[in-house]
Order: structure tokens, then sequence, then C-alpha cells
């Protein structure tokens, strides 16, 4: 199954990749209203970004979104209640 982005998920994915890439040393925070698809965001960053990423979620839907990723890249993955 393949899932395509809106418009202002891909700029959240977008800004997202573009700081663990660039290594630097802040948090940041990504904001999204009810609905505005999370889960599918975190999921395309997790796909873009190397190296590990934790992800800690309460919704199942992420774990669908998870594993799309290839094998390889996912060690484990709990759903939080």
């Amino acid at each position: 199954m393949t899932y395509q982005l809106r418009d202002y998920q891909k700029s959240a994915s977008d800004a997202a990749v573009s700081v663990f890439k660039s290594k630097e040393k802040k948090n940041y925070v990504i904001v999204l209203p009810t609905g505005a698809g999370k889960s599918l965001v975190i999921a395309n960053i997790a796909a873009r970004i190397d190296g590990p990423l934790i992800v800690f979620h309460t919704a199942y839907s992420i774990v669908e979104f998870i594993q799309l990723l290839p094998e390889e890249r996912i060690s484990i993955v709990l759903r939080l209640l």
C-alpha cells in the first residue's frame, strides 16, 4: 500500500528530516491538529532518515505505517496503551 502525503504533511516531514540531517543539538516539536495524519508524517520521517529512530505512539495506525519500512530498519515496534 502506498500513501501520498498532503502538502502540509510533506512540509512537516521535510522540516523534521532537515533537522535530523543537520545534527543540531536542539529540541523541536511538530504540531498538527487532530486528523491531520501525524502517524503518516512520522512514518515518512522514519523512512527518510539514516540511523536509529525511536517512536513512542499511542495509536495502532503508526504500527501499520512503520511496517512499510524495509525490515532491516525495524527493530521493535511497541504499542503503548
